[in-house]
């Protein structure tokens, strides 16, 4: 596995693989017989409940990575658990219908794969539905119209994401960012929430992080087998759940593939990727969807909706209005990156309104660390290519629909690469290549002062 999504340089040798604790098999037996009581279902809710922690506890293991991400995985896992026990599990023991898919776009895919489920001829007549639906279809035909199912399902991807965040920040900013991005996507509000509700957002950023390899790579114009893999894996994500981020995928390795090569046969071999997406992209129907949506987004009609949208309730963005549509996304950027400002922090709403603001402000502070280290110089080769890559999801995000909540869940992908391309603390200089990137320190010779190995250590 970890020839797949190779780690840097000093990762732990095979010997000191971490193996998974025994309070996991406490934690295992003590979920199944927590959820065993809540349904009559609960059969099926264990199984689906340990496989989205056995597998990311396996993926973490084959990669070698230290036991704290094993349990950042055990904590990420917990919190999803206990918040669908809290939002979902308990209101249905009330008689009444889990919060998280009672409306908006979960009630959507519930309703709609309920019905296609029952009634496969209507399925076979739709000429098009989101893609997302089919998974939930999917699962409706396989254990029932259940939406506690495909929520379980967006859990095991959610915790899963742990350790590919933490693989993707050792390898482009070191172990601390590593765990601190891990830790970040593991209790964040928003990570939390959109790994437990009928979305796929969850998906998304899995896709987006996967991405975020084949960028990496791209950057240190020497990608991997592994990161190819990967990256293809990401944009297919990508192209079936989220189109409109195939153009951020696009113009991140179109800007890195012209910048300070190392040979030209470096250029033309990212030219040649960089061609090969963009046919991939727009020959096939995830492309063409992108282009339908544009054309409809700047229709007559189109602008009407949005506008309607600007000016609703206290989430809607109405200064997009006073913009000529070809230029709202000059607006919408800020917003997607600084939203809900200070100021909104208090009147966005009790729960996860305030929620969200206390998050930003984490990313506030995020920003600021940010700018700070690249000022410093304490960047890393390869930590650029990811956080140009965010910068391009965000603006993106930027075309979405003027509304809060809708660039909440869209920034969330641009937001988990930032933290994993965040600089560490140590000062390190810019190398050009993965050979010299990934290229093990020297070691402290022998006879050298304790202060100049501690140093290098």
């Amino acid at each position: 596995m970890s020839a797949i999504l190779p780690l840097r340089a000093g990762a732990p040798p095979a010997r000191s693989r971490p193996t998974l604790p025994g309070a996991t098999v406490a934690a295992l037996l003590g979920g199944a017989a927590l959820l065993a009581g809540l349904r009559p279902y609960a059969g099926l809710y264990a199984l689906l409940a340990l496989v989205a922690l056995v597998g990311p506890l396996l993926l973490s293991n084959a990669l070698r990575q230290p036991p704290a991400v094993l349990g950042v995985v055990l904590g990420a896992w917990a919190i999803r658990c206990l918040a669908m026990a809290l939002f979902t599990f308990r209101p249905e023991a009330a008689g009444m219908q889990g919060v998280l898919a009672s409306g908006g776009d979960a009630g959507f895919y519930h309703v709609t794969a309920e019905y296609a489920a029952a009634h496969p001829e209507w399925l076979e007549s739709r000429a098009y539905l989101p893609p997302y639906t089919y998974v939930v279809i999917g699962c409706y035909a396989l254990f029932g119209p259940d939406f506690n199912v495909p929520e379980l399902l967006n859990v095991g991807v959610g915790v899963a994401l742990v350790p590919l965040v933490y693989q993707l920040g050792a390898r482009c900013a070191g172990a601390r960012t590593a765990v601190v991005a891990a830790l970040l996507w593991a209790f964040l509000p928003s990570g939390v929430f959109f790994s437990i509700t009928l979305m796929k957002d969850a998906w998304v950023v899995t896709g987006a992080v996967l991405a975020g390899f084949l960028v990496l790579g791209v950057g240190r114009f020497a990608p991997t087998r592994g990161e190819y893999a990967a990256g293809a894996a990401g944009i297919a994500l990508l192209g079936f759940l989220r189109p409109s981020f195939l153009g951020a995928v696009l113009l991140a390795m179109a800007l890195l593939s012209f910048a300070k090569p190392r040979s030209g046969a470096a250029l033309l071999r990212n030219l040649a990727l960089l061609a090969l997406a963009i046919g991939v992209v727009f020959g096939t129907p995830p492309g063409h969807r992108v282009l339908a949506a544009l054309s409809a987004a700047t229709s007559e009609g189109g602008i009407a909706f949005a506008d309607a949208t600007a000016r609703s309730g206290g989430s809607g963005i109405a200064l997009a209005v006073a913009v000529p549509p070809a230029f709202r996304w000059l607006v919408m950027l800020p917003y997607v990156v600084l939203a809900p400002f200070p100021w909104q922090w208090a009147s966005t709403g009790a729960g996860f309104g305030r929620l969200s603001g206390l998050e930003t402000a984490v990313w506030y502070a995020a920003y600021l660390y940010l700018a700070v280290r690249v000022l410093r110089g304490g960047r890393r080769a390869g930590s650029g290519a990811v956080l140009l890559f965010a910068f391009a999801l965000f603006v993106a995000s930027s075309f979405t629909l003027p509304n809060l909540g809708s660039i909440y869940r869209y920034r969330l992908s641009a937001l988990v690469l930032l933290s994993a391309a965040l600089p560490d603390r140590r000062r390190v200089p810019a190398v050009e290549g993965a050979a010299a990137a990934d290229a093990p320190a020297a070691a402290p010779a022998a006879g050298a002062p304790a202060s100049d190995r501690r140093r290098q250590e």
